[in-house]
Order: structure tokens, then C-alpha cells, then sequence
């Protein structure tokens, strides 16, 4: 897949050699996965602890990637169709991560102010710069530049691909940038102390993997997790994984590497998914989905294409693994290029929700991939050829209506399974009694993609305040709709593509575009008091 923008543990501390464990090892080591259904309800749907409940600190506001913000108060249904623009800033090239923001720091020279964090990708210019602005004027506090590298001779140079990440009570932000360095900037300054940036210790002989996928740290056990793909397919080979930093004691930080196609013929295995991975809010499992297997005859080679689960301690177990099978299974490229939603309903398991480009939707019981999808939904064209591979990217879930809310940028022709033909534009699934999706509303809307390919999704929605909103990708519009009707409340045109959903918070909304334009929007004053659900 071509993104827009033995397996082996290798245990690391960095200042000592690797240390290999071969496969026969790993299966050996016993997964103390711990179900979420055996758990407190009340702590199921708690997302990882945060600083501030205003604080956005990563891809999808929490770890389980459910883009909602829980203490946006000021913005609602009532009022979103009047956000004004209050700043645009021109940072530099294209920009297709999601902002991240940081409420009350203590600048020096400033005093407290709230920041949002930037980063830039693209390949000229100020390609590869991170940035941290005061959110109230978009001025710039500290800026960073880490340069832009080519993994593939002869291809357009890569530099920060995938949404950095916030450990709040440390202050610090995680960035990989494209010479495969991973960063850890003070949140006031900028400022990097030694050991940082680290070398992510990919093997020597795939230094074409970048990172174009979010970072995820988890603040509970102090664990970071990078992941790895590259778009240098399929001419130079590569290993897609995970990376595991262990950073509670950050001048010695360990990590562990796992490789999706290690140990065999085979190559490829990226994480696509603009997400990286998600863990679960409780037991602190981790879930991820892949990308195909290349020089091999098979796409879904070994951990290539599937859905997988580790445990908090990185250990994997062959029930933890699924790539769905036939009657599903539609196309000829079944990529995974998107992030699992973990999602649970009284009454019902622990589940998550995943799409996949061969169009489909699926829903998994999260304690029991190996058993496979429970439902799958055909909403987008399946990826034949040149052709389809525009559904990927992340949902959104709304715990207080109950609501999966799904982007997709083309048009189905036929229907399927007892559901309509889905067009472009968003749409609501509520959860049956039978831990089912069922639809609860869709509205068309946006820019129709007429030859959908991986360069043309839409935005993750995101929800606050019984709002949704998403970035109809290369219409370059923001869309805002009342989370539980679907009614269109806002629509507001940008300079740039949308690829990365909006941050909305502290009663601003902000945006980034890929034609490197960072946006902040708020209500008129005389509207701020007032905003209802």
C-alpha cells in the first residue's frame, strides 16, 4: 500500500548490545493478557489519564483513538455554525498531521500560556520542522528543524509523517522525523537533553522504513510506541513493526522491535494506519492493523494484512492474530491502512472497529480476533488495481449517544448485506442488542472521490460536545453535524487539503491543511457563554 504522506524482539538498552530472541523463544513466552471483559465496567471506557481534560496529547485525543473530547463544554450544537477565524498561520509545506494542544505551560518570557504543537512534513524547505506556537495568536514560542531523508533512491525525500505524541507530566513531545531519530522535546523551549534523539534501531539492512503513522504513548506504564512502514514498495525492501520504548527512566530508555515479516522470505508488513496503534484503556493491550506482504506470493503472508493484538509487555500470541476470510474478503488489495477503534456498550464485549481497503468494516470481539470479524459492512469500492484503497484512516466513537461516526470518500453502486449503497459523506452506527452496527443515520456530503486511491480519504472524525467534524480531504472543506441527527452545522472552505482531522478543545477549534496552513476558529464573543448540547 502506498500511504499519502521468525518475528524478533530485539530488547535495547541503549547503551549495551541487542539482544535476540529467536521465534521458538517468543512462542514460548506465555501472553498474561488480561480479557477486558473480565474487568470493571466503569474503567472500560476510561481512556488513558491525560493532564488536563483539555489537553490534546495525541492522534485521536486518547489511546483507544476515539476522537472524543469529553470536557469540551463551550462549542455545541447550538452555536459551532458560529466559529469565527481568529488566526491563520503559514508554517511551511505540507502539513497531514493533527495538531496537538497543551493547556496552561508555564513559558519562559511568556508566563502560562496554552501551546499547540505542530509538526511539518514534506521534502524542501522547512520539511521535517516542529513547532510550538501560543494558541491564543498562532505566534511561534520554539521551532525545530529535523530535515527530510530519501529511503527510496530517486523518490521524493520523507521527513515527520505520523502525529507526534505529549507525556504531560513530564513535559515533553515525541517526534520520529524522516532520518528514523526519534525526538523528545521540552514542551516550553524545545529544548533536547542526551541520550534524545534516539536512532530507532532498525536492522541495518531495511534503512527504507520510515514512520508515517501517530506515535502512542501510554501514560500509565511509561510505554511509547513507534511504528514503522515505508513507501518505498515495492522495489526495496523493508520491515513494517512496532517499536516499544520503555521511557520511565528517559536517560537509559529500552526498547523492543517487532517485526511483522522477520524470519521469513517475505517483506513489508507496514502500520499505515494514521493512529499507529491503540490500547486498551484498562488492561493496556495494544491493537494494530497491517499492511500486505511483499516478494512472496502472498499479500497476507505471515502478519502481513491482519489485525493483531500484544500484551502490555509486547509478547504475542497466535490467538491475538486474524485476517478476515471469504465471504468478506473482497478485491485484490486488503490492506489494513487504518488505526482500531476500541469501543464496549453495556451488555456487550470489549470490541473494536477497523476498516480495511477492500471496503469493508469489520467488528471484532477484541478478546477474540482469532475467531474472526463478527460483522462486516461493505461501505466503500473494493481496491482493484490503480484503483479504490480510499477507506482507510480512523473512527470516531461517541460513548454518550453510543455512535461509531465514519468518514468514506467514494460512492458504492450496489448494496450489501441489508444496507443501503453507501455514498460519500459521514455516517452513524448505533450498537444492537446483539453487539451489532446498526445504521442510525448518513448524510452525503463533501467532495465525491470519482477514482478513489490511498491519496484521497477523507479525516478521522472527531466528536466534543455532541458535535462531529471531519475535513472532506481534497475538497478542502471542514464539516461540522450534529453527532446524534447527522444535521449540517458548519461548513467552512480552506486553502488546503484535509487529511488530518481538527482538535477541538478549550472552546477553539484547531486545523492543520496540507498546504502547510494551521488554523484556530472560535465563537463571537457575545456566543461563548452559552453553547448547549
Amino acid at each position: 500500500m502506498e500511504s499519502p504522506f521468525s518475528m524478533r524482539v530485539l530488547c535495547v538498552s541503549i547503551a549495551t548490545a541487542f539482544i535476540t530472541l529467536p521465534i521458538a523463544a517468543l512462542a514460548a513466552i506465555p501472553a498474561a493478557k488480561t480479557p477486558a471483559s473480565s474487568l470493571p465496567r466503569l474503567l472500560q471506557s476510561r481512556p488513558a489519564a491525560v493532564g488536563s481534560p483539555s489537553d490534546w496529547v495525541g492522534f485521536g485525543y486518547d489511546t483507544a483513538r476515539t476522537g472524543y473530547n469529553p470536557s469540551e463544554t463551550t462549542i455545541g450544537v447550538s452555536n459551532v455554525g458560529t466559529l469565527t477565524k481568529i488566526w491563520q498561520e503559514n508554517l511551511g509545506p505540507a502539513n497531514i498531521t493533527q495538531p496537538l494542544f497543551v493547556k496552561g505551560l508555564t513559558v519562559p518570557g511568556i508566563g502560562t500560556a496554552d501551546m499547540l504543537f505542530v509538526t511539518l512534513a514534506g521534502s524542501s524547505g522547512t520539511a521535517g520542522r516542529v513547532l510550538g506556537l501560543n494558541a491564543a495568536t498562532g505566534g511561534i514560542i520554539w521551532y525545530k528543524d529535523t530535515g527530510a531523508r530519501d529511503p527510496c533512491p530517486n523518490t521524493a525525500a520523507q521527513s515527520i509523517g505520523g502525529t507526534g505524541t505529549i507525556d504531560r507530566a513530564n513535559g515533553v513531545l515525541y517526534v520520529a522525523d524522516g532520518y528514523l531519530r526519534l525526538h523528545r522535546y521540552s514542551l516550553t523551549t524545545g529544548a533536547e537533553a542526551a541520550p534524545w534523539p534516539q536512532t530507532l534501531p532498525v536492522d541495518g539492512r531495511f534503512w527504507h522504513d520510515i514512520v508515517q503513522a501517530a506515535l502512542t504513548y501510554n501514560p500509565l506504564n511509561g510505554a511509547l510506541y513507534v511504528p514503522l512502514s515505508s513507501g518505498c514498495e515495492p522495489n526495496y525492501p523493508w520491515l513494517g513493526g512496532v517499536m516499544y520504548y520503555n521511557t520511565t527512566v528517559p536517560t537509559a530508555p529500552s526498547v523492543k522491535v517487532m517485526y511483522t515479516e522477520e524470519g521469513t522470505l517475505n517483506y513489508g508488513g507496514s502500520i499505515w494506519g494514521f493512529g499507529g496503534v491503540s490500547i486498551d484503556p484498562l488492561n493496556q493491550n495494544v491493537f494494530f492493523g497491517t499492511g500486505p506482504s511483499q516478494g512472496g506470493p502472498l499479500e497476507d503472508a505471515y502478519l502481513a494484512e491482519k489485525v493483531i493484538s500484544l500484551d502490555p509487555r509486547f509478547a504475542y500470541n497466535a490467538n491475538d492474530v486474524d485476517a478476515p476470510t471469504p465471504p468478506f474478503t473482497q478485491g485484490t488489495d486488503d490492506d489494513f491502512g487504518s488505526t482500531p477503534v476500541l469501543y464496549q456498550v453495556a451488555g456487550c464485549p470489549p470490541q473494536l472497529v477497523i476498516k480495511r481497503k477492500d471496503g469493508i468494516l469489520y467488528v471484532y470481539d477484541r478478546d477474540y480476533l482469532r475467531s474472526g470479524p463478527v460483522q462486516g459492512i461493505q461501505m466503500s469500492q473494493p481496491s482493484t488495481g490503480s484503483l479504490g484503497g480510499s477507506f482507510i484512516g480512523t473512527l470516531a466513537w461517541d460513548p454518550i449517544d453510543k455512535y461509531l461516526l465514519i468518514t468514506s470518500a467514494d460512492d458504492q453502486t450496489s448494496a450489501f448485506g441489508g444496507f443501503p449503497a453507501f455514498q460519500h459523506g459521514i455516517t452513524a452506527f448505533s450498537i444492537n442488542s446483539s453487539c451489532k452496527l446498526q445504521l442510525a443515520w448518513h448524510v452525503t456530503e463533501g467532495a465525491a472521490t470519482l477514482q478513489p486511491t490511498s491519496d484521497t480519504p477523507y479525516s478521522m472524525p472527531v466528536v466534543a460536545n455532541g458535535v462531529v467534524y471531519f475535513g472532506d480531504g481534497i475538497g478542502n472543506t471542514l464539516y461540522a453535524h450534529n453527532a446524534k441527527t447527522g444535521a449540517l452545522l458548519l461548513k467552512k472552505t480552506v486553502a488546503g487539503i484535509l487529511f488530518a482531522p481538527p482538535v477541538v478543545t478549550n472552546g477553539r477549534l484547531y486545523l492543520n491543511d496540507d498546504s502547510g496552513n494551521t488554523y484556530a476558529f472560535a465563537l463571537p464573543q457575545a456566543a461563548r457563554a452559552g453553547a448547549l448540547k
